[in-house]
């Protein structure tokens, strides 16, 4: 019986959207550029008040990893995370829905006034 590896992602948490975007944004440009298949999500939870960048996918090159952990936490400084089982199957979800769309799908959306 074959194992089940978890699905690859890195989540980092913010105190707000502001230095959620940069980390989002370089990150969304070198999964564009980037020979890889591989999302990037920023989101606000309301209960925590802060706002969360996730790159989940299928497992990078080592060395794209390495680049995607340094935007991550060390130059915009966002927390490690882990995420809960339910948010992890979420953005799975949203993921494999958008692939049906095409190659590159971006959608913004305006949360409520969390700043």
């Amino acid at each position: 019986m074959a194992q089940h590896q978890p699905p690859y992602y890195q989540a980092a948490r913010f105190p707000h959207k502001t230095a959620a975007g940069k980390a989002y944004d370089p990150l969304q440009t070198i999964i564009f550029e980037e020979e890889c298949d591989l999302s990037v999500y920023r989101f606000f939870r309301p209960s925590e008040r802060k706002w969360y960048v996730v790159v989940i996918g299928e497992k990078p090159s080592p060395q794209l990893h390495q680049r995607l952990e340094t935007i991550l936490f060390t130059l915009t400084r966002g927390e490690r995370v882990t995420l809960d089982n339910e948010a992890v199957v979420a953005l799975l979800s949203r993921r494999a829905q958008q692939t049906q769309l095409g190659p590159w799908v971006e959608r913004h959306y305006q949360p409520p006034d969390e700043e």
